[in-house]
């Protein structure tokens, strides 16, 4: 069975898209709240935590640390998903390095006004909150659709509900 990668700009639905597939009876996991994905220190190559102070996570910082996803927590789930089907759902920014341990890619698309809208009224997650994260999330998402097409990903509307998007992606990659 397959290992299934759930991924879109910050915003787009991942982690709603988690929690109903759990609803479902579906194993399904998340690269932020799993630990799947951690920030690395671009020297150092070590993990380092974000900083829980907004004002800390600067632009500075962000310049010196990436969100990647370990390869080896990634193993691990694939092989979970050997008996019954298995769903990552997140990003990272070195998706492209761990894509061959996917048997399927769903990005979910959304526009700039539902973007803009989730952003600023999600209460689950302050990435996006500081002007300097809203822009480089709507530059990701600028970018995103003709990049998941690059990875041939399913594109999946994901401005429904949550169980209208959740419905097209079980029919779709699980038959």
């Amino acid at each position: 069975m397959p290992l299934i990668y759930i991924t879109g700009v910050s915003g787009s639905g991942k982690s709603a898209v988690r929690v109903e597939l759990v609803k479902r009876g579906y194993k399904a996991f998340d690269t932020d709240e799993d630990r799947i994905a951690a920030f690395y220190n671009n020297e150092t190559g070590g993990i380092v935590d974000k900083p829980k102070n907004a004002q800390d996570r600067s632009p500075e910082w962000y310049a010196h640390h990436t969100w990647k996803m370990s390869r080896q927590g990634v193993e691990r789930l694939a092989l979970q998903g050997k008996d019954n089907p298995v769903f990552l759902c997140g990003g990272a920014s070195n998706d492209e390095e761990v894509c061959d341990l996917f048997s399927r890619i769903v990005a979910l698309i959304v526009d700039k006004e539902t973007l803009k809208k989730r952003i600023t009224t999600r209460t689950t997650n302050r990435f996006g909150k500081q002007p300097h994260e809203y822009a480089s999330i709507l530059e990701e998402q600028k970018r995103a659709e003709a990049y998941y097409q690059r990875m041939n990903a399913m594109l999946v509307d994901a401005t429904q509900a949550i169980e209208a998007v959740v419905d097209e992606i079980v029919e779709k990659v699980l038959k």
